[in-house]
């Protein structure tokens, strides 16, 4: 007569946040939370002032408008927007911070990668744009860059090339449609964020990331 098999272990399910970086999900209800506030009136001036790029000589705001090139992450024109960059930057900031560790060395060297992929995708819009002064917000410029990130911490190289190379071409094809007919999305942010997240990660990881032994 066969011995009982013992039952399986009982395994207890976790709330999903728990597996996801604080970073990331402080990062995501930041962005929720601010467009909420701005639907109901609470500081919009000063969101939209503060937050909006305003591409070329005539795009300067508050502060010179210097603000807008990193605080744009936190304004957005609606909730699809604004719900579906909180997804991304979840999505696809959960493995990039995981790859800096729970270090507070980690922690600083995600959020400066954060905002310097914003950065880098606010210039470009910039750049492209000066001319016609086309206005951008939202946090895609950063999430692009998030894309490239996720893509390398889950394989290296050749990973950040599965997830990077559909966003550039999707990107692309934006950037020949919008020669034709305006698409109301911000694709040179967009590859800007992107090119910064595949230069830079890996540079980021190597200075702030886990030491190796």
């Amino acid at each position: 007569m066969d011995a009982p098999h013992p039952p399986p272990p009982h395994r207890r399910s976790q709330p999903i946040f728990n597996e996801m970086p604080f970073i990331a999900v402080l990062l995501a209800i930041a962005v929720l939370a601010t467009h909420a506030l701005d639907q109901i009136g609470a500081g919009h001036v000063w969101f939209w002032g503060l937050g909006m790029v305003i591409a070329g000589p005539d795009g300067e705001r508050f502060l010179g408008g210097y603000t807008s090139w990193l605080l744009h992450v936190f304004v957005h024109g609606g909730w699809l927007h604004a719900g579906l960059n909180a997804a991304a930057i979840l999505a696809f900031g959960a493995p990039a911070a995981r790859a800096f560790g729970r270090t507070l060395t980690g922690l600083i060297g995600f959020l400066a990668f954060f905002f310097t992929c914003a950065l880098a995708g606010a210039l470009a819009h910039e750049a492209v744009h000066w001319s016609d002064g086309a206005r951008m917000v939202g946090a895609s410029t950063a999430a692009s860059g998030l894309i490239a990130a996720a893509g390398w911490a889950r394989g290296g190289a050749a990973g950040m090339a599965r997830l990077a190379v559909p966003w550039l071409v999707i990107n692309l094809v934006l950037a020949v449609i919008s020669g034709f007919a305006p698409t109301g999305l911000a694709w040179a942010a967009h590859l800007g964020g992107l090119a910064a997240g595949v230069v830079l990660f890996p540079l980021f990881l190597a200075v702030f990331g886990p030491r190796r032994r």
